[in-house]
């Protein structure tokens, strides 16, 4: 009996231990920053909106300056398909990978 006890035991541990790295191994990054504000709420203040110019810019040049570091959170919201935060995250990728440079653009 003992001994049944014992092996249930070492596996309830190793289940354990199991999800304890599963959760650390499938925790996503921490977002990066800009200015204080995290790449969501960048993202919030990006819209079409030809009134908001101002911010729009701004949010663009802010999730232009995270570059690499934002791919990874804007892949994450892409992939959980919530339709009107995946557009702004579509918007967000093509702020970083367009070129937005005068020389780049020839304007």
């Amino acid at each position: 009996m003992r001994k049944r006890v014992r092996i249930a035991l070492a596996v309830l541990v190793i289940a354990v231990l199991g999800l304890i790295v599963l959760a650390i191994i499938s925790r996503p990054a921490p977002e990066p920053t800009y200015q204080g504000k995290t790449l969501s709420q960048w993202l919030v203040l990006l819209d079409s909106d030809p009134a908001h110019k101002a911010q729009n810019d701004e949010s663009a040049r802010a999730i232009e300056s995270m570059g690499k570091q934002a791919l990874p959170v804007l892949i994450h919201i892409l992939q959980r398909r919530y339709l009107p935060i995946a557009f702004v995250a579509l918007m967000a990728l093509g702020v970083m990978l367009l070129p937005t440079h005068p020389k780049a653009t020839g304007r």
